[in-house]
């Protein structure tokens, strides 16, 4: 005989804070706040010359519907957003560097990336070698 169903759950060692905690459906940010935050790091920039900490306090006073952990959150995602962008679109020129190079180029690349430091005797010792001996020999 089967034993009768039941509910299978997750085990506590799986939830974590951000489980436990469901944010509220007003969540979202609107279109509004989004462009006022823009704004406001806007002006962040063009004060602070993008060198110095965020004033999170400034922001906040530009979107007053929103906590000041709430703006930390959206600004560290867009941070996100941003360092994963440059990283695609490096890797991207990467690619096509590759793509059209030439075999002679990558021969090149390869013997100085092995070589290292002694590049220059090397090419010294294999230009020698390559040259032909126009004295007498002995």
């Amino acid at each position: 005989m089967k034993p009768p169903p039941r509910r299978r759950t997750k085990p506590d060692r799986f939830q974590t804070a951000a489980n436990s905690n469901p944010q509220p459906a007003d969540s979202r940010w609107r279109r509004a706040e989004q462009k006022q935050l823009l704004r406001a790091l806007q002006e962040l920039s063009k004060t602070a010359g993008g060198q110095a900490e965020l004033d999170y306090g400034y922001l906040r006073q530009h979107v007053p519907t929103r906590s000041e952990s709430e703006i930390r959150s959206v600004v560290e995602d867009l941070k996100a957003k941003v360092i994963s962008s440059a990283h695609i679109s490096l890797k991207k020129q990467q690619w096509q560097e590759e793509k059209t190079r030439k075999p002679i180029e990558l021969w090149t690349n390869m013997a100085s990336t092995v070589c290292g430091a002694l590049e220059d005797p090397l090419s010294s010792a294999f230009s020698q070698v390559q040259t032909p001996h126009l004295g007498p020999r002995v």
